[in-house]
């Protein structure tokens, strides 16, 4: 790796904007058939941005994630008895996610509801510049640095569920992710002094997770506060643990 790219990288660090992040949230089991579920969520998430700066080949270093606070629009439907699909759009950045929940075991069957899950998570960042080589004035003089990404989390829950009272119900989760990211950075001249330079990455990180949330019902509204861990493969290839909290405010109808 060229100096010029490890002074490129060092400038860039501080000015990692444009975060992006993918969804903690779960639901603790599907909606009734013809019911339509739309909500509200914020709460912190693990900040994919950092993930992919510090991921090879820059040759920079990270040994922890970084929470981003991630805004989300819900809404979720009831198709058959015991199954109902949903999206989730990111607030303020390109990205959402696809997901179903499917009841494979009512709770008066076994005192406790059991539900699997499957979701993708999407999310993509067009080109922006980071920062660029100046002078002791802050004036360009030469070489600016920019990145662009994308990836995609792809998650299975499992969710046990039991009503706690007649309108609160308990429910934690395990859940399997994998995360996957592609794009690349590039640092351009200003002058023409040089040829641009780029690097392309991807890579995918394997991860686990829980879920530990209560539901309580207002006639047609839900509340759901809850929290998320992960444990994670970070690009030095540390293994992390990490917990983000999480609100739903949601109207069934």
């Amino acid at each position: 790796m060229s100096v010029r790219w490890i002074a490129l990288a060092a400038l860039a660090t501080p000015g990692l904007s444009g975060c992006m992040a993918g969804t903690n949230s779960l639901r603790p089991e599907p909606l009734m058939p013809g019911k339509l579920r739309v909500g509200l969520v914020q709460g912190l998430a693990r900040n994919y941005a950092d993930d992919f700066a510090f991921a090879p080949p820059t040759g920079e270093q990270k040994t922890r994630t970084s929470p981003v606070w991630l805004g989300e629009l819900s809404a979720h439907y009831g198709l058959v008895r015991d199954l109902d699909l949903g999206v989730r759009l990111h607030l303020g950045s390109l990205g959402g996610k696809v997901e179903a929940l499917y009841q494979i075991v009512r709770e008066r069957t076994l005192g406790v509801g059991v539900s699997i899950g499957a979701g993708v998570d999407g999310f993509y960042r067009s080109r922006h510049r980071i920062g660029c080589l100046t002078d002791a004035d802050g004036q360009v003089t030469d070489g600016c640095f920019s990145r662009w990404f994308g990836g995609m989390m792809v998650d299975a829950p499992l969710v046990v569920s039991r009503h706690l009272w007649s309108r609160g119900t308990l429910f934690v989760a395990g859940r399997y992710l994998h995360l996957f990211m592609w794009g690349e950075e590039r640092l351009k001249s200003q002058t023409g002094a040089f040829a641009p330079q780029t690097n392309d990455k991807s890579f995918n990180q394997w991860g686990a997770g829980w879920v530990v949330g209560l539901e309580v019902e207002f006639r047609w509204l839900r509340v759901t506060p809850q929290l998320a861990g992960a444990t994670t493969r970070m690009p030095d290839d540390g293994i992390k643990h990490v917990i983000y909290p999480a609100l739903e405010v949601a109207g069934v109808f």
